[in-house]
């Protein structure tokens, strides 16, 4: 049984997937017109911009990560309907 995912809906659940402290910025690109016709790849470089700026107003204590991958079919292109996207938050203790 194979699911065709649209790119917005893909795109949609990895930003509401994105840890607290990428709330402004998930806001701004859940919101923007172009999300629907880019690949995640793309959404994903994207974020890459904003990373350094998120680690740190983040906790200096938590560790976030999020792990994305998608298929490609032989042509080269992205299969829309395979995808993975999941997320962890950490909290890591201080020595004193």
């Amino acid at each position: 049984m194979d699911v065709e995912v649209e790119k917005d809906d893909l795109n949609q659940k990895f930003l509401t997937s994105l840890a607290p402290e990428w709330l402004m910025h998930t806001i701004v690109w859940r919101n923007r017109n172009d999300l629907d016709t880019m690949s995640l790849d793309d959404l994903y470089n994207h974020l890459k911009v904003y990373e350094a700026e998120v680690q740190t107003n983040s906790n200096s204590n938590s560790q976030n990560i999020a792990f994305i991958s998608s298929s490609k079919n032989n042509s080269g292109n992205e299969d829309g309907n395979i995808a993975c996207v999941s997320t962890s938050s950490t909290i890591f203790p201080t020595a004193s």
